[in-house]
């Protein structure tokens, strides 16, 4: 055999080993762990479907004047149906999401919404004091529900009088009546109430002198 033969077939020994390498790293994939330089450093991002529904709700400040325009903003950890709900200084209490602007509230896991989203404004008209801001993620949309999604042009923000307690509320008592019917699917769902956002309206100031 030539010295040409020896060292083809040498280059052809080295590409054998090569590939056989390649085909054992796909065979067996190397299990990825979360920290520096693993798989979050190539960005990328895994939805999180699993362990108990929740909700993260927050404004895009705490202080807010009369006439000001306001963000909220929030997330969830798996895909659920999400209702937002203002209760003013005075004590009303008005669903702002969903609404006649924005009607789909279902919210994928891992990613952040804000409201308003486009098409409408929310500002904040007083009185002074504090607002509150609830909000209630829902695994399902149920039927039940459809008073909440009666959306019209004459009252986009709807009241809802009795806000975030009073949706749990409906849930439980649902729940309960599934239970006694021995249907699963109800019984087993999962809602979850958000932790209570306290918004300042401070007074306008007063006039400047003459």
């Amino acid at each position: 055999m030539t010295k040409e033969c020896c060292r083809l077939v040498h280059i052809f020994s080295c590409l054998a080993f090569m590939l056989g390498s390649v085909a054992g790293l796909a065979a067996e994939p190397q299990e990825w762990q979360a920290g520096v330089g693993s798989v979050q450093s190539f960005g990328v991002v895994v939805r999180p479907h699993y362990g108990d529904l929740y909700i993260n709700v927050w404004p895009d400040r705490q202080t807010y004047w009369i006439g000001d325009r306001i963000r909220i903003n929030f997330n969830v950890n798996r895909d659920c149906y999400v209702y937002i709900f203002n209760t003013d200084a005075g004590g009303t209490t008005r669903q702002i999401f969903p609404n006649y602007h924005d009607r789909n509230n279902f919210a994928r896991g891992g990613r952040t919404y804000h409201i308003p989203d486009s098409g409408y404004e929310l500002m904040v008209t007083g009185p002074p004091g504090q607002e509150y801001i609830h909000a209630v993620a829902v695994s399902a949309r149920y039927r039940f529900l459809d008073s909440y999604h009666n959306l019209r042009r004459s009252a986009p923000f709807p009241m809802q009088p009795h806000g975030a307690e009073g949706l749990m509320r409906k849930l439980n008592e649902q729940r309960t009546d599934a239970q006694k019917r021995g249907e699963t699917g109800l019984a087993e769902s999962q809602e979850y109430r958000g932790q209570e956002l306290r918004l300042v309206i401070p007074p306008p100031p007063p006039p400047p002198p003459p």
